[in-house]
């Protein structure tokens, strides 16, 4: 039995945009004191996820982030 193959051509035009912020969070300390916070956060679905993380344009440079960059875990993991 023969079969039959249809091959279709379309023009498909895709536009990327970077995504809005899914969350902020506020951190407030003492003037002259240090402070930090630290939490865990995973990929909403099963599979890893690469990240990227950062303060806004408005935030003081004197404030830092760790990890800058990496894969964020699977959910429930």
């Amino acid at each position: 039995m023969d079969k039959l193959i249809i091959l279709l051509r379309y023009k498909l035009y895709l536009e990327s945009t970077i995504p809005e912020p899914d969350d902020t969070i506020v951190i407030t300390s003492p003037i002259n004191k240090t402070s930090s916070v630290s939490f865990k956060l995973t990929n909403y679905t099963k599979y890893g996820a690469e990240f990227g993380a950062g303060f806004s344009a408005e935030s003081d440079s004197e404030f830092t982030i760790l990890p800058k960059a990496g894969i964020l875990e699977p959910y429930g993991k």
